[in-house]
């Protein structure tokens, strides 16, 4: 809902994708899948283009 509201649709499957890998093996430990540095660093481009988009919006 958020990155909808922050208008970027486009990275919601990829959002969701990442949520449920944490959720599995952060929170829950059920899984034994390491996560490769790709997919860190696209959680990482995300947060910050979320995190500029809610300045952009509240400064705006």
């Amino acid at each position: 809902m958020a990155l909808r509201d922050l208008g970027l649709n486009e990275y919601s499957k990829e959002a969701k994708r990442l949520v449920n890998f944490r959720n599995k093996f952060v929170a829950h430990g059920s899984s034994n899948k390491n996560i490769k540095i790709e997919e860190l660093e696209k959680c990482k481009n995300i947060s910050k283009m979320m995190i500029e988009k809610y300045i952009e919006k509240i400064n705006s």
